[in-house]
């Protein structure tokens, strides 16, 4: 997977099937929506790309408490890779970004940046300045910009909760890795070095690690 950190790089008239989102834990419904690009762009010679932020938006909305990330951004990108895309645009999140209308935002990344053919988007949808814009947003552009929105549901649990980054971090403070693991499709994980500690372990009666470098990322209770 390529990975852009500038601009795109799209062949001279290549058009893309793209999705936008932190997709941070990459969890079932972020799979699903990822899945759905792949799977499209392969099947109409499209180029299946994402877009992605860093830093997360709550380093500049909130900077005195940001939101506690279920993966560090190579992380992220390497989930993603696994999923079949063939490029991801990480875009720095700025507050010059955070300030675009829908339609500034729309005609930058989508129209003149991807060149979107199909852009495929869940249900709770929202971008722009304060979050104006909205899936009837982007309908509304495609249809004089030549592009079409695919909608793909929402992935939820038999209580209808739908899956989202939230409710992991939310599993995970509580110490409910299995919860997490529901979401995610699969086991929490949490990296970093390994650094000595107080050698607690040996009084526990079994081997422990303390990690390093792992500030900024949600670890269960």
């Amino acid at each position: 997977m390529e990975i852009w950190t500038d601009s795109p790089r799209l062949e001279t008239g290549q058009r893309s099937v793209a999705a936008i989102g932190i997709f941070d834990g990459v969890h079932k419904g972020h799979t699903r929506i990822l899945k759905t690009v792949v799977e499209r762009a392969r099947r109409a010679g499209l180029k299946a790309v994402a877009i992605t932020f860093d830093p997360h938006p709550s380093h500049l909305h909130h900077p005195d408490n940001p939101t506690l990330l279920i993966q560090p951004l190579p992380d992220r990108l390497d989930a993603m890779a696994a999923l079949g895309l063939d490029a991801t645009w990480v875009v720095p999140y700025t507050w010059d970004l955070a300030n675009q209308s829908p339609q500034r935002f729309i005609d930058h990344y989508f129209v003149q940046g991807l060149q979107v053919k199909e852009l495929v988007v869940g249900e709770d949808m929202h971008f722009g300045r304060d979050n104006q814009g909205n899936i009837e947003t982007l309908r509304e552009a495609g249809l004089t910009q030549d592009f079409q929105v695919i909608e793909v549901a929402d992935i939820t649990d038999q209580d209808l909760r739908r899956y989202s980054s939230t409710r992991v971090r939310a599993c995970l403070a509580k110490g409910d890795v299995e919860g997490a693991a529901r979401i995610l499709g699969r086991s929490y994980r949490l990296r970093g070095i390994v650094e000595r500690g107080f050698r607690r372990g040996r009084q526990l009666g079994f081997p422990t690690a303390n990690l390093g470098n792992t500030q900024g990322l949600a670890i269960p209770a």
